[in-house]
């Protein structure tokens, strides 16, 4: 029992160190061009706020108070 624990400890150690450069399993990295999610959902509440004719924020707010509404009954997704 103590064994194991051991080994797993071990291994646990070993998964802290981080990887030399170019090694991890990531090796070219994103590719180039690829939009992050931050930056898709900044253009989509330009879009949207362009064919409301209202300010990001206030689209931005909506989705907030929905989506809190939404987690009280029960839909955390």
């Amino acid at each position: 029992m103590v064994e194991n624990r051991d080994i797993i400890r071990e291994k646990q150690i070993a998964n802290l160190i981080p990887f030399k450069k170019g090694v991890s399993g990531n090796v070219n990295g994103r590719p180039k061009g690829q939009r992050n999610y931050a930056t898709i959902y900044r253009e989509a509440l330009i879009k949207l706020s362009a064919e409301q004719n209202v300010e990001p924020g206030e689209i931005e707010r909506e989705l907030v108070a929905n989506a809190i509404n939404l987690a009280k009954k029960g839909n955390y997704q």
